[in-house]
């Protein structure tokens, strides 16, 4: 069965940017071509398995992304913090870990007081 996926566009286009990447560099990476990507991007195509396979593994990015609806702004703020939470070294990637595992639960407790 061949299932479509939906609006992946955006995403698509938000994380090869994200990579430093031009349209041709990512189709000849993939094993596609620009025209493949351009489509993807504008959501006049939609991938296939093995073309969603690619864009991830090549991307390095959560296949989820593709599946959740988010606006621009939340794309280019994950990507950018993905993007510099690569280039830190592996003891200051423990410590923005544990401080936003800090954060995630003062705002789950600040929520159960609430209920």
């Amino acid at each position: 069965m061949d299932m479509k996926i939906p609006g992946i566009g955006k995403t698509l286009q938000i994380a090869r940017k994200a990579k430093g990447y031009k349209q041709q560099q990512l189709a000849d990476i993939i094993g596609t071509n620009r025209r493949t990507i351009t489509d993807l991007e504008t959501n006049k195509r939609f991938p296939t398995y093995d073309t969603l396979y690619n864009l991830v593994t090549t991307l390095d990015i959560d296949a989820n992304l593709f599946f959740r609806p988010n606006d621009d702004q939340t794309h280019k703020d994950y990507f950018r913090i993905e993007s510099s939470m690569m280039r830190l070294n592996d003891e200051e990637k423990r410590v923005v870990i544990a401080t936003m595992r800090a954060l995630i639960n003062a705002i789950n407790e600040t929520h159960r007081e609430s209920e």
